[in-house]
């Protein structure tokens, strides 16, 4: 699998985030996340190649809200691997992870991220929040609550698994293209 995701399965979701005018080239506008038995892989597709920053924030446990786990880096540079404990931690310890890679080659407007299922804590399922900045803009996709608090995308199961949260709702799963925000509207 390379920069631009291919190919779907049951267990890949597909998020579209709307046109910003005015934001530039840090316009995020999909996010696909494929939750594997082996692998996990998350593109963002940009509206430009001049984004200097994307940061991939994964919350891994339904039970813990907000992100365990922040990836970052910056276009054709290094990148970088954190646990955190919410939004904004500045503690950052280094998050072990072996085959964790952040690709962003501007070439192209896909910025792809890669990590081992087994990196993760929690039952297999994630959710995930992602920020770009360049320009003297930013971007966050799912756009923020009205009240200004950074929100995630809907769950994604690991394939082949389906589960129940506390509330005794079914998780959607998989779910692919047009109706993913309204489902995870409904049930969450």
């Amino acid at each position: 699998m390379g920069l631009t995701p291919s190919g779907s399965s049951d267990d890949v979701r597909e998020f579209r985030d709307s046109d910003e005018p005015g934001i530039g080239s840090t316009d995020i506008r999909r996010v696909v996340v494929d939750n594997g038995h082996r692998w996990v892989h998350v593109w963002v597709r940009e509206a430009g190649r001049l984004h200097q920053e994307t940061r991939l924030w994964i919350d891994s446990v339904k039970a813990d809200p907000g992100p365990e786990y922040l990836v970052g880096g910056y276009q054709n540079s290094e990148f970088f691997g954190a646990r955190v404990d919410r939004f904004g931690d500045r503690t950052r310890p280094t998050w072990r992870c072996s085959g964790l890679r952040m690709e962003d080659d501007g070439q192209d407007r896909w910025v792809h991220y890669k990590f081992r299922q087994g990196c993760v804590r929690g039952p297999g399922h994630i959710r995930v929040h992602v920020d770009s900045k360049g320009n003297g803009a930013r971007d966050f996709a799912p756009d923020k609550s009205a009240s200004g608090n950074k929100r995630f995308y809907g769950w994604v199961n690991r394939a082949g698994r389906l589960q129940q949260d506390r509330a005794g709702q079914l998780d959607v799963g998989s779910l692919t293209a047009v109706n993913v925000e309204d489902a995870c509207e409904r049930l969450y």
